[in-house]
């Protein structure tokens, strides 16, 4: 769960912070992905990540903040 945590870090690497719809897990992010996102994705992103680090003491929402 936590390598899986971490290769999906690179979907918030936008400039808004919030999550690219798409990510390929072995190459990142396509350069001509489009930012639009969902907000209600957003927020089940961080209740998930932080039950994640709650589980495997990793601070892994830290990534996003």
């Amino acid at each position: 769960a936590v390598e899986l945590a971490n290769k999906l870090t690179a979907a918030f690497d936008s400039a808004t912070g919030m999550p690219y719809g798409s990510l390929n897990l072995r190459d990142g992010v396509n350069p001509r992905e489009t930012p639009v996102t969902c907000t209600a994705c957003v927020g089940t992103y961080y209740v998930e990540f932080a039950a994640l680090s709650r589980l495997t003491g990793k601070n892994t929402v830290s990534f996003f903040m």
